[in-house]
């Protein structure tokens, strides 16, 4: 009963996002950022597609695993939880995320080993299986290519994190102190001596870690980091020994938080920090006096919120 009323809370939000989604990319409603169509209850379509990946993870993993072990599931919730599943596959592609698409095909890969003997059908369609991997590493390298100077940018922040903390390696800068320390760290790498022009170009001013686990060992240091990996590397195994469908959308989790910041997405903010991010983005369009006039008076309590 636990399992069916968890994956019925789970396919209410499904069609949510899914029909969310589906409504902002048809101008029904409007996104949660100007600059994209598609961002569901979020201000970017990255996190987005991150919970579309994580849905479908345990969705699928209900519908084609209880299907294949026959169990005698109500039939309701396998068919409405198909449903979903298609709901947010469809939406997923739009989001252009390539995170998620990588974490929900980790996530299917060992649902295939798990649930679905894909170990054996390797073994009896070789050719097709390198024909399959072939294709495989071609599209993800379509990926890279598509958004060349964003992964890039995303491997310079990775290592800006990683500096950070050989600083500080056990116990870390402190919580909250992360993107103070990666401007330091930045800085100091610039400093050094001159780097190659890509480089320059896609180093910015991240407004997160684009890796939770790397967060964890800035602020909090090594062996808080490692502690919350073998936690978490635990509970995976403990849920797929149950043949739990939640394994693989924490699976899909961990995958999407190695490349995206899923956890700071819903991090909590005060009114003036809320002021403070629709505020900001009039410096992107050099509206300087305009980003003054509204910073401004939000001064005095933005200092009481840090």
């Amino acid at each position: 009963m636990f399992l069916r009323f968890s994956i019925l809370i789970v396919n209410v939000l499904a069609l949510y996002e899914g029909g969310k989604g589906v409504l902002q990319l048809l101008g029904k409603l409007p996104s949660g950022n100007v600059v994209f169509a598609l961002t569901g209850s979020f201000s970017n379509p990255g996190p987005y597609g991150g919970l579309l990946a994580i849905l479908i993870a345990i969705l699928g993993a209900f519908s084609f695993g209880e299907n294949s072990r026959r169990r005698k599931f109500d039939k309701f919730l396998v068919v409405i939880s198909s449903v979903s599943c298609f709901v947010c596959l469809a939406i997923l592609p739009a989001t252009m995320s390539r995170a998620a698409l990588l974490s929900l095909g980790l996530a299917s890969i060992v649902f295939g080993f798990r649930e679905m003997n894909l170990r054996q059908w390797i073994f009896d369609n070789k050719f097709i299986s390198i024909i399959l991997t072939i294709l495989l590493l071609l599209f993800t390298s379509g990926f890279f290519f598509l958004k060349k100077d964003s992964a890039i940018g995303r491997f310079h922040i990775w290592n800006m994190e990683v500096r950070a903390i050989a600083q500080k390696p056990l116990t870390g800068h402190g919580r909250g102190t992360l993107l103070g320390v990666y401007g330091e760290t930045q800085a100091e790498y610039f400093a050094e001596k001159e780097r190659p022009e890509i480089i320059s170009r896609v180093a910015g001013c991240p407004e997160y870690a684009f890796n939770e686990y790397l967060k964890i060992g800035v602020e909090y240091g090594l062996p808080a980091m490692s502690g919350v990996i073998v936690v978490i590397g635990l509970l995976i195994a403990v849920l797929l020994n149950l043949h739990s469908p939640f394994a693989y959308g924490l699976i899909a989790l961990c995958v999407f938080s190695f490349f995206s910041y899923p956890l700071s997405a819903v991090d909590i903010q005060s009114p003036a920090e809320k002021n403070w991010r629709s505020v900001r983005y009039l410096v992107t369009f050099r509206l300087y006096e305009d980003a003054v006039d509204n910073l401004y008076p939000m001064y005095d309590e933005l200092c009481g919120d840090f």
